[in-house]
């Protein structure tokens, strides 16, 4: 029980790296940008913008599908780099489940692919 505190330093550790490095640059940003008064303070601002059926903003759907697509992948990273580590550890049910898995993920690709959601026009 001794070595539990002992078990999170690192963490903690790079915990404390993380957030001092973040506030640095933070700081460093806030003080180097230059600020440019707008022209026209009243002027229409981004979010007073209509849309062609007058409801606010009107975005292509293009935009939610680059970010669907992306959290998509992101999670199929998370997935495959624990499943990669312990490869060697596994059974060859879980490698053939993780095969298949990745089968799906190919033919949704492939899908996506076929019906030109990936192009951008």
């Amino acid at each position: 029980m001794d070595d539990l505190p002992n078990a999170y330093l690192p963490i903690l550790v790079f915990l404390a790296l993380g957030i001092v490095f973040s506030a640095s640059l933070l700081l460093s940003i806030a003080r180097s940008s230059v600020r440019i008064p707008l022209a026209d303070e009243a002027g229409a601002k981004n979010s007073d913008v209509q849309g062609p059926d007058g409801t606010g903003h009107s975005f292509d759907v293009k935009f939610y599908l680059v970010a669907v697509l992306s959290m998509f992948f992101v999670m199929i990273i998370a997935f495959l780099f624990p499943w990669a580590l312990a490869l060697k550890d596994i059974s060859m049910a879980a490698f053939w489940s993780m095969m298949s898995f990745l089968a799906m993920l190919g033919a949704g690709f492939a899908y996506a692919w076929k019906k030109g959601a990936l192009e951008w026009q």
